[in-house]
């Protein structure tokens, strides 16, 4: 019985080393895209899709979003994401006083990743702008390469307060783990080596009975 045990633990062991070894093996794929062809909703100017050198309708409404779908080849999961808005934003007032700022928040296949501010701008704000964005500590998204990011307003600006446009120049890359191609073939070897071993000692162990 110790015997049996002391070699299911040891096959145990082996066969964690070796997805550990094939974990850290594994290189890192990214796909890069744009928010040209995104589509947008506005509660108050309605829908569409933004061209390349275009831009959104006005936004202000907590729910306004932008999204794009698109897909990647040979990424099944994505670990981080980070992003490069470019906005035109008029987040200003009329009377002086500062303003609101808008939170946008960030989802990725329908998660949730974080948010990122729009900042007013004062007295009659009229500015293009980029709004960078990167988060790295979230749960694998399986998405086998079909991914939707998601770009929504988190607060409603008041009246008379301004909006923003997104632009379709913007950049979202999206990056996670993909093993080396030899990397399975290297698992797959040692826990065979390991079997062999354990029916090696076995057939030992029989012959001495």
């Amino acid at each position: 019985m110790n015997v049996r045990f002391s070699l299911s633990s040891a096959l145990a062991s082996g066969v964690a080393i070796l997805s550990t070894l094939a974990s850290t093996a594994a290189c890192a794929a990214s796909a890069t895209v744009s928010l040209d062809g995104a589509s947008y909703l506005s509660a108050t100017n309605g829908s569409g899709t933004i061209s390349a050198a275009g831009s959104s309708q006005s936004m202000w409404t907590t729910g306004d979003y932008v999204t794009k779908a698109f897909t990647t080849s040979g990424l099944s999961s994505v670990t981080s994401l980070e992003a490069s808005i470019n906005i035109h934003n008029m987040l200003g007032t009329y009377n002086g006083t500062t303003g609101t700022d808008l939170q946008i928040n960030v989802l990725l296949n329908g998660s949730l990743l974080g948010s990122l501010n729009a900042l007013a701008c004062g007295y009659y704000c009229n500015e293009n702008q980029t709004l960078h964005f990167s988060s790295s500590a979230f749960a694998p998204i399986v998405g086998n390469d079909a991914y939707t990011v998601t770009f929504a307003l988190g607060n409603t600006i008041p009246q008379g307060e301004g909006s923003i446009r997104f632009f379709g120049d913007s950049s979202i890359t999206v990056a996670g783990a993909v093993p080396e191609p030899g990397t399975y073939g290297l698992l797959f070897a040692g826990v065979l080596g390991l079997g062999l071993s354990s029916r090696k000692f076995r057939q030992g162990l029989a012959g001495k009975r």
